[in-house]
Protein backbone atom coordinates (compact mmCIF):
# COMPACT_ATOMS: atom_id res chain seq x y z
CA UNK A 1 0.00 0.00 0.00
CA UNK A 2 1.54 3.40 -1.09
CA UNK A 3 1.50 5.72 1.71
CA UNK A 4 1.59 9.27 0.01
CA UNK A 5 -0.96 10.09 -2.29
CA UNK A 6 0.78 13.15 -2.83
CA UNK A 7 3.88 12.45 -3.68
CA UNK A 8 5.08 16.18 -5.35
CA UNK A 9 5.16 19.62 -3.94
CA UNK A 10 2.64 21.97 -5.22
CA UNK A 11 1.52 25.23 -5.07
CA UNK A 12 -1.61 24.74 -3.11
CA UNK A 13 0.51 23.26 0.00
CA UNK A 14 -1.91 20.34 0.46
CA UNK A 15 -0.63 16.82 1.05
CA UNK A 16 -2.40 13.64 1.10
CA UNK A 17 -1.15 10.51 3.21
CA UNK A 18 -2.95 6.92 2.94
CA UNK A 19 -2.70 5.70 7.03
CA UNK A 20 -4.42 2.63 8.60
CA UNK A 21 -6.14 3.23 11.99
CA UNK A 22 -7.34 0.22 13.88
CA UNK A 23 -7.52 -1.63 10.32
CA UNK A 24 -9.14 1.33 8.94
CA UNK A 25 -7.95 3.08 6.02
CA UNK A 26 -7.84 6.51 6.17
CA UNK A 27 -6.95 9.54 4.14
CA UNK A 28 -5.43 12.10 6.10
CA UNK A 29 -4.92 15.81 4.68
CA UNK A 30 -2.83 18.44 5.85
CA UNK A 31 -1.33 21.48 4.58
CA UNK A 32 2.25 22.60 4.62
CA UNK A 33 2.35 25.19 7.85
CA UNK A 34 4.46 23.11 10.08
CA UNK A 35 4.84 24.02 14.07
CA UNK A 36 8.69 25.66 14.47
CA UNK A 37 11.06 27.21 16.79
CA UNK A 38 14.36 29.31 16.23
CA UNK A 39 13.93 28.51 12.16
CA UNK A 40 13.93 24.74 13.01
CA UNK A 41 11.00 22.26 12.88
CA UNK A 42 9.41 21.95 16.41
CA UNK A 43 9.11 18.02 16.90
CA UNK A 44 10.90 15.32 13.76
CA UNK A 45 13.76 16.80 11.39
CA UNK A 46 14.60 15.97 7.93
CA UNK A 47 17.92 14.77 6.39
CA UNK A 48 18.55 17.94 4.35
CA UNK A 49 16.08 19.70 2.49
CA UNK A 50 13.42 16.35 2.58
CA UNK A 51 10.29 17.29 3.84
CA UNK A 52 8.11 13.47 3.50
CA UNK A 53 9.21 13.46 7.39
CA UNK A 54 7.30 16.46 8.45
CA UNK A 55 4.05 15.58 6.22
CA UNK A 56 3.95 12.29 7.79
CA UNK A 57 4.37 13.31 11.18
CA UNK A 58 1.75 15.59 10.91
CA UNK A 59 -1.06 13.65 9.49
CA UNK A 60 0.01 11.18 12.23
CA UNK A 61 -0.20 13.88 14.42
CA UNK A 62 -3.61 14.90 13.16
CA UNK A 63 -5.22 11.62 12.87
CA UNK A 64 -4.49 11.25 16.81
CA UNK A 65 -5.35 15.14 17.44
CA UNK A 66 -2.57 16.72 18.45
CA UNK A 67 1.03 16.33 18.29
CA UNK A 68 1.69 15.53 22.13
CA UNK A 69 -0.79 12.50 21.61
CA UNK A 70 1.85 10.69 19.47
CA UNK A 71 5.07 11.52 21.64
CA UNK A 72 5.16 7.93 22.68
CA UNK A 73 3.84 4.47 21.68
CA UNK A 74 4.82 0.89 20.87
CA UNK A 75 6.72 0.67 17.49
CA UNK A 76 4.90 -2.40 16.45
CA UNK A 77 1.69 -0.82 16.74
CA UNK A 78 2.93 2.03 14.79
CA UNK A 79 4.14 0.16 12.13
CA UNK A 80 1.20 -1.55 11.32
CA UNK A 81 -0.89 1.70 11.62
CA UNK A 82 1.26 3.12 8.94
CA UNK A 83 1.66 0.37 6.36
CA UNK A 84 -1.46 -2.01 7.34
CA UNK A 85 0.81 -4.52 7.40
CA UNK A 86 0.76 -7.30 10.14
CA UNK A 87 3.52 -6.70 12.85
CA UNK A 88 4.99 -8.61 15.98
CA UNK A 89 6.46 -8.00 18.91
CA UNK A 90 8.91 -9.97 20.84
CA UNK A 91 10.23 -10.45 24.35
CA UNK A 92 14.04 -11.56 23.34
CA UNK A 93 14.65 -13.30 26.93
CA UNK A 94 10.81 -15.29 26.44
CA UNK A 95 11.56 -16.08 22.68
CA UNK A 96 14.94 -16.67 22.90
CA UNK A 97 17.79 -15.43 21.58
CA UNK A 98 18.56 -17.96 19.21
CA UNK A 99 14.71 -17.78 17.77
CA UNK A 100 15.08 -14.33 17.12
CA UNK A 101 17.99 -14.21 15.21
CA UNK A 102 16.38 -16.66 13.01
CA UNK A 103 13.62 -14.06 13.03
CA UNK A 104 16.11 -11.09 12.22
CA UNK A 105 17.92 -13.00 9.41
CA UNK A 106 14.30 -14.02 7.43
CA UNK A 107 13.21 -10.29 8.29
CA UNK A 108 15.93 -8.68 6.47
CA UNK A 109 15.66 -11.41 3.92
CA UNK A 110 12.39 -10.62 3.39
CA UNK A 111 12.78 -6.61 3.41
CA UNK A 112 10.94 -6.23 6.52
CA UNK A 113 10.82 -3.12 8.77
CA UNK A 114 12.31 -4.03 12.21
CA UNK A 115 13.15 -2.24 15.45
CA UNK A 116 14.37 -2.81 18.96
CA UNK A 117 13.48 -1.19 21.90
CA UNK A 118 15.78 -0.33 24.53
CA UNK A 119 14.45 0.06 27.99
CA UNK A 120 13.62 -2.76 30.62
CA UNK A 121 16.26 -4.47 30.98
CA UNK A 122 18.79 -4.94 33.83
CA UNK A 123 20.60 -2.22 32.95
CA UNK A 124 19.93 1.27 34.60
CA UNK A 125 19.14 4.10 32.30
CA UNK A 126 22.27 5.95 33.34
CA UNK A 127 24.49 3.07 32.33
CA UNK A 128 22.85 2.95 29.09
CA UNK A 129 23.52 6.68 28.61
CA UNK A 130 27.32 6.04 29.62
CA UNK A 131 27.11 3.76 26.33
CA UNK A 132 25.35 6.24 24.08
CA UNK A 133 21.80 4.38 24.38
CA UNK A 134 18.91 6.16 25.23
CA UNK A 135 15.90 3.95 27.60
CA UNK A 136 12.61 3.86 26.85
CA UNK A 137 13.42 4.60 23.25
CA UNK A 138 12.95 2.79 19.93
CA UNK A 139 15.73 1.88 17.43
CA UNK A 140 15.37 1.03 14.01
CA UNK A 141 17.24 -2.46 13.58
CA UNK A 142 18.30 -2.08 9.27
CA UNK A 143 20.82 -4.87 8.91
CA UNK A 144 21.98 -8.22 10.44
CA UNK A 145 24.72 -10.11 9.15
CA UNK A 146 27.13 -12.62 10.81
CA UNK A 147 30.84 -12.07 9.62
CA UNK A 148 34.03 -13.89 10.15
CA UNK A 149 37.44 -12.04 12.07
CA UNK A 150 40.63 -12.59 11.76
CA UNK A 151 40.79 -15.61 14.20
CA UNK A 152 37.86 -17.29 12.21
CA UNK A 153 35.49 -16.50 15.05
CA UNK A 154 32.02 -16.23 13.26
CA UNK A 155 30.63 -13.05 14.98
CA UNK A 156 26.82 -11.54 14.88
CA UNK A 157 26.27 -8.04 14.48
CA UNK A 158 23.30 -5.74 13.99
CA UNK A 159 23.27 -2.18 12.26
CA UNK A 160 20.80 0.16 13.91
CA UNK A 161 19.59 3.75 13.85
CA UNK A 162 18.82 5.97 16.09
CA UNK A 163 15.75 8.14 14.32
CA UNK A 164 17.37 11.10 17.10
CA UNK A 165 20.23 10.88 14.73
CA UNK A 166 22.95 12.49 17.40
CA UNK A 167 23.56 9.86 19.93
CA UNK A 168 24.87 6.53 19.28
CA UNK A 169 26.21 3.36 21.04
CA UNK A 170 29.70 3.91 21.60
CA UNK A 171 30.62 0.26 22.84
CA UNK A 172 32.53 -2.70 21.15
CA UNK A 173 31.44 -2.37 17.20
CA UNK A 174 31.03 1.40 17.81
CA UNK A 175 32.68 3.60 14.87
CA UNK A 176 35.95 4.13 16.54
CA UNK A 177 35.57 0.12 17.88
CA UNK A 178 39.31 -1.14 17.66
CA UNK A 179 37.55 -4.41 16.05
CA UNK A 180 36.83 -3.03 12.59
CA UNK A 181 39.56 -4.25 9.76
CA UNK A 182 38.67 -3.42 6.74
CA UNK A 183 37.89 -7.44 5.97
CA UNK A 184 35.20 -6.56 8.30
CA UNK A 185 34.10 -3.79 7.32
CA UNK A 186 33.54 -5.03 3.40
CA UNK A 187 31.91 -8.61 5.02
CA UNK A 188 29.22 -6.48 6.48
CA UNK A 189 29.11 -3.22 4.53
CA UNK A 190 29.98 -0.39 6.83
CA UNK A 191 29.56 3.10 6.43
CA UNK A 192 29.73 6.18 9.26
CA UNK A 193 26.53 7.93 8.37
CA UNK A 194 25.47 9.80 11.69
CA UNK A 195 23.06 7.70 13.28
CA UNK A 196 23.90 4.55 12.31
CA UNK A 197 25.96 2.68 14.69
CA UNK A 198 26.83 -1.16 14.30
CA UNK A 199 26.53 -3.41 17.36
CA UNK A 200 27.32 -7.56 18.34
CA UNK A 201 24.05 -9.31 18.42
CA UNK A 202 25.09 -10.60 22.16
CA UNK A 203 24.98 -6.79 23.19
CA UNK A 204 21.93 -5.96 21.59
CA UNK A 205 20.29 -8.78 23.41
CA UNK A 206 21.81 -7.29 26.57
CA UNK A 207 20.92 -3.71 26.56
CA UNK A 208 17.61 -4.39 24.32
CA UNK A 209 14.75 -5.74 25.84
CA UNK A 210 12.82 -6.51 22.34
CA UNK A 211 12.47 -7.00 18.74
CA UNK A 212 9.72 -5.39 16.48
CA UNK A 213 9.06 -6.69 12.57
CA UNK A 214 6.29 -5.63 10.54
CA UNK A 215 5.72 -7.87 7.75
CA UNK A 216 5.17 -5.51 4.91
CA UNK A 217 4.98 -7.03 1.46
CA UNK A 218 3.94 -4.80 -1.46
CA UNK A 219 1.98 -7.67 -3.37
CA UNK A 220 -0.16 -7.80 0.08
CA UNK A 221 -4.26 -7.14 -0.17
CA UNK A 222 -5.52 -5.46 2.15
CA UNK A 223 -9.20 -5.08 3.14
CA UNK A 224 -11.44 -4.24 6.39
CA UNK A 225 -14.79 -4.08 8.01
CA UNK A 226 -16.26 -2.55 11.07
CA UNK A 227 -18.29 -4.15 13.66
CA UNK A 228 -19.94 -2.68 16.78
CA UNK A 229 -22.45 -4.08 19.56
CA UNK A 230 -23.96 -3.94 22.51
CA UNK A 231 -21.68 -3.27 25.90
CA UNK A 232 -21.77 -7.04 27.55
CA UNK A 233 -22.72 -8.87 24.35
CA UNK A 234 -20.60 -10.03 21.17
CA UNK A 235 -20.26 -10.21 17.57
CA UNK A 236 -20.09 -13.13 15.49
CA UNK A 237 -18.18 -13.12 12.03
CA UNK A 238 -17.50 -15.48 9.75
CA UNK A 239 -14.55 -15.36 7.14
CA UNK A 240 -14.33 -17.07 4.13
CA UNK A 241 -11.39 -18.17 2.41
CA UNK A 242 -11.38 -17.88 -1.32
CA UNK A 243 -8.13 -18.76 -2.36
CA UNK A 244 -4.88 -20.33 -1.34
CA UNK A 245 -2.40 -18.53 0.09
CA UNK A 246 -0.72 -16.45 3.14
CA UNK A 247 -3.47 -14.73 4.94
CA UNK A 248 -3.16 -12.18 8.14
CA UNK A 249 -6.30 -11.86 10.56
CA UNK A 250 -6.36 -9.12 12.99
CA UNK A 251 -8.73 -7.53 15.49
CA UNK A 252 -8.33 -3.91 17.02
Amino acid sequence: MSMFITDRTNEYGLYAISLVKNGEVKEVVIDDYFPCQDGSPCFSKANGNELWVLILEKCWAKLHGSYERIEAGHAHNVMTDLTGAPSHDFDIEDTGVEEVWNKLVTGERKGFLMACSAGTTNSSAELLESLGLVAEHSYGLLKVCEITNESGERIRLCLLRNPWGDFEWNGDWSDNSDLWTLDIKRQCGYNDEQGLFWMSYSDLCHYFCRIQICQINDDYHYSFMKASHNRGSYSLMRLIVFHEGEHHISVS
